[in-house]
């Protein structure tokens, strides 16, 4: 498909757009446990919080789809850019500490990442063979690594030190430095970024193709379950410290320690080669439900328990990020990896919007602790599924 591999080229781009994503993830990252922890401030209420990341997630979602519709309309590359911009406006509409404000922001963010992630894993498609594909995440997972692992600490540190505009300032400072790089790597000299060769499918018109394909939808529901475990673990994690007098910073801490497991996803993907994708998987699903149903146990009558139980998750939540996407790279037939592609991140969005409804109400009649059991019973299902349907061959 690829021709001859060109592997300094390849290398050299790989090392491009793992530079980019990093500079993506530290946006998140910096806003990613102040945005909660702003949020239950202004509402006073987890049951709250939950509506608004419902409702927030319902919109935004709409706007995601709109996505590979607008590269179609504009070129990729001004997707991109715009998707950069709407994080700065994001931050300046966070930065204002309002309900509506946060609102807003955060539905513009989530269409940002939304916006910039589909293009680059189009600019990624076209560039790098097939044969260097797991490598190059690998350095894009690893290299962003660093920017999860500081940036929700930072974030935290900047926000409880200097107050909220400070961490939304050096937010939209490092969109401008994205902006600026994405511009130079695409006109600089040696055109590392190409031109495109394939466009974002609708994925509306791709719906009843990806999920009539058993192995696409079990891709699907592995890779659903463990970001719906991150969502609910960047958003009440925070949430749980600062209502028992953590401070804001506990916040961001707590994430951070949650995200340096990610470094051990090298040793999982060599454990997988031995053990099998299948055997890891399904392993990591079993023990994420034993350690929610353990959170789900202490809820906030013991919040340090539970945040030492939901750290101790994030060692299979991080294995998972090393191997959840595997099941899809094998499955997907290369003439349909572009169109399939916008049909399966849509996990990204429903992992925002399907927990946040079911934590909603559940929180209405039970504990804080509810919404880890009802987590639990998911990754539980996904567990038997993967070990049911995952091909042992994979």
């Amino acid at each position: 498909m690829h021709g001859v591999v060109d592997q300094p080229a390849a290398k050299r781009r790989a090392m491009v757009f793992a530079t980019l994503y990093t500079l993506e993830s530290t946006i998140r990252g910096l806003t990613s446990s102040v945005i909660p922890i702003t949020a239950y401030e202004l509402l006073q209420d987890e049951q709250k919080v939950s509506v608004l990341y419902f409702t927030v997630s319902l919109v935004s979602l709409f706007g995601t789809l709109m996505v590979p519709m607008m590269i179609g309309l504009i070129a990729r590359r001004r997707v991109y850019s715009l998707g950069v911009i709407f994080f700065a406006l994001a931050s300046i509409l966070m930065a204002t500490a309002t309900v509506y404000g946060l609102g807003l922001g955060m539905g513009l963010r989530v269409v940002a990442n939304s916006c910039v992630s589909v293009v680059l894993s189009l600019y990624i498609m076209d560039s790098i063979p097939k044969t260097e594909l797991v490598r190059a995440e690998s350095l894009r997972m690893s290299l962003s690594t660093s920017a999860w692992v500081i940036g929700p600490t930072l974030g935290g540190w900047i926000y409880a030190t200097f107050g909220l505009v400070p961490v939304h300032a050096f937010t939209v400072t490092v969109a401008v430095l994205l902006f600026c790089l994405f511009w130079y790597f695409r006109l600089g000299e040696g055109n590392v970024i190409p031109a495109a060769k394939s466009t974002a499918a609708n994925p509306f018109k791709n719906l009843h193709r990806f999920f009539s394909q058993p192995r696409l939808r079990l891709a699907w529901l592995i890779a659903f379950s463990r970001s719906a475990f991150w969502t609910t673990y960047f958003v009440y994690g925070p949430i749980l410290l600062v209502a028992a007098g953590m401070g804001k910073l506990s916040g961001g801490l707590f994430l951070s320690a949650g995200n340096i497991m990610l470094l051990t996803t090298v040793i999982w993907a060599r454990a997988a080669r031995k053990s099998g994708l299948r055997f890891l998987i399904t392993l990591c699903f079993v023990a994420l439900t034993l350690f929610l149903l353990a959170a789900g146990y202490t809820g906030n009558t013991w919040p340090m328990m539970t945040a030492v139980i939901l750290l101790g998750g994030t060692i299979f939540g991080s294995a998972l990020d090393g191997l959840a996407s595997t099941p899809f790279l094998r499955a997907v037939k290369s003439r349909e990896r572009p169109a399939m592609t916008s049909v399966y991140r849509t996990f990204l969005d429903f992992s925002d919007l399907v927990p946040q409804a079911i934590f909603s109400v559940v929180l209405i009649y039970f504990g804080f602790g509810s919404i880890f059991i009802v987590l639990a019973v998911l990754t539980g299902v996904t567990s038997i599924l993967t070990w049911r349907y995952l091909p042992k061959s994979m």
